[in-house]
């Protein structure tokens, strides 16, 4: 059976949460890209490309640092489930109504890392909002697929691919109109990009799942088992990975 430690020594997730979308802003993010450079290290991710990434999250950092952090960790978080999938003899790939999906660990680390890259374009009063969430504020936030996947696609066409998808496994997905594909893809390509984004969607649905305001969740401040739960209601089609995921501690 494998054996996976899903992330460095210093843990992912602090004893005092640091919200994706809370008011806290004093935590330091120096722990967290240490584990993004073990993380870089374990892909194989090149020098320049490890500085290109860290840099489209510039702006976002100044902006507001605990979506910044959110990034970090989504990023590290996929990166981990990918490799649990991939090292796991005993794991069935994702599968979705349409087609066996495939991961790449490098992949998945670079999308989580730069899926919310466009957020730095939203008001710094809706990254802080706590409560009250109307339905202006979700299609204020919801732009951030599309000019995320347009500032990306030049540069980084594979990512933009996999950032764009990364909200469509939702029970009430979006975007709903998606543009085709930049390229001809092989099959097999599209499954790996459609692997990606829901490692990427999982990963992100986890961390936001801990966020200290009631956007994802009434209420907030779940507990382990609640958050266990929701995602299992979320993604019903991923319940035995899921479970694997909780049980083996990657999640």
């Amino acid at each position: 059976m494998v054996q996976i430690v899903p992330h460095a020594s210093t843990p992912l997730y602090p004893p005092v949460w640091d919200s994706g979308l809370s008011l806290r802003s004093n935590f330091d993010s120096r722990p967290l890209l240490a584990q993004l450079y073990v993380a870089f290290t374990e892909v194989g991710a090149r020098p320049h490309d490890q500085s290109r990434l860290l840099l489209e999250l510039d702006r976002l950092e100044e902006l507001h640092a605990p979506t910044y952090r959110h990034c970090l960790r989504v990023g590290i978080l996929a990166k981990d489930i990918a490799l649990f999938v991939q090292q796991d003899s005993g794991t069935t790939l994702f599968v979705d109504p349409r087609a066996t999906l495939l991961v790449d660990p490098r992949a998945a680390l670079y999308a989580g890392l730069l899926h919310d890259v466009a957020k730095d374009q939203i008001p710094i009063e809706l990254h802080e909002k706590r409560k009250g969430w109307t339905d202006d504020d979700q299609r204020c936030i919801r732009t951030h697929v599309l000019e995320g996947y347009e500032r990306l696609k030049l540069r980084y066409a594979f990512t933009a691919e996999i950032v764009l998808l990364h909200h469509t496994f939702q029970k009430d997905p979006y975007p709903t109109v998606l543009p085709d594909y930049l390229h001809p893809y092989s099959e097999t390509t599209r499954k790996l990009i459609r692997g990606c984004a829901l490692t990427v969607a999982l990963a992100d649905c986890y961390d936001s799942l801990h966020r200290l305001n009631d956007c994802c969740c009434e209420g907030g401040d779940l507990t382990p088992q609640e958050i266990r739960a929701q995602m299992l209601a979320r993604y019903p089609g991923q319940v035995e990975m899921l479970g694997k995921l909780f049980d083996y501690k990657v999640l």
